[in-house]
């Protein structure tokens, strides 16, 4: 059996693996702890950030094990190419053999920027183009302060914002820190329902890969 193959088959749902990217602000570390249920991730109330390192912490939901990593904005850290690939390096080898979701974190509250755009386009490339759209789920933050439906407000978004929801197939989860624990826990649940569903796809897609090679009759390529 392939080993990539066999290391996909073997990987299940028991434990979740999930990095947290996205602009200085938009609540990376707020979401990580509403994830883990703690307060694992410090929080500042300014608009500089709390998160000059790649931070991971653990916690239990529901017998399943989350894994979660919280990431600086590498836009903010004034790096070199070479070394923005360093830290995107570092955060996949912490979610080895890779993570189940990508969360990009957007406000609900606020316009999107052509500098989160740049920020995401940056990450995609670096993260290794498609690759990264596979495990692209885009949590938008300060769901309080939501007053229409995200489908309806996507609607009328920056053509930008819709190209990032269409690379991420239209997977999004809002998340409201504001909210009581059973309502952060139903946020947990929608994002793991999204991970289930995401991971079925992703199964069926290997599959199909795999016997388009067995089939081929001029043999693998």
């Amino acid at each position: 059996m392939d080993s990539k193959q066999e290391s996909f088959e073997c990987d299940t749902l028991s434990e979740v693996r999930i990095i947290i990217v996205g602009k200085t602000g938009n609540g990376k570390s707020t979401l990580g702890n509403i994830l883990l249920g703690k307060s694992s991730f410090p929080v500042c109330c300014s608009m500089s950030s709390t998160t000059l390192g790649t931070q991971m912490d653990e916690g239990q939901f529901k017998g399943k094990q989350l894994k979660v990593v919280d990431t600086p904005d590498i836009a903010n850290l004034g790096l070199t190419s070479d070394e923005a690939q360093r830290q995107v390096s570092e955060w996949k080898r912490l979610m080895t053999p890779d993570p189940h979701a990508i969360l990009l974190t957007v406000r609900c509250d606020a316009p999107y920027t052509p500098t989160e755009y740049a920020l995401y386009r940056q990450l995609q490339w670096l993260w290794g183009g498609n690759s990264l759209s596979q495990r692209l789920v885009v949590a938008f933050t300060f769901g309080d302060r939501l007053d229409l439906q995200v489908d309806t407000v996507l609607r009328t978004v920056s053509k930008e914002l819709q190209s990032v929801v269409k690379d991420a197939s239209g997977r999004y989860v809002v998340f409201n820190s504001k909210a009581t624990d059973d309502e952060k826990g139903q946020q947990v649940q929608n994002l793991l329902d999204i991970l289930e569903k995401l991971g079925e796809e992703i199964k069926d897609i290997e599959r199909e890969k795999i016997l388009g090679v067995q089939i081929c009759p001029c043999g693998p390529v």
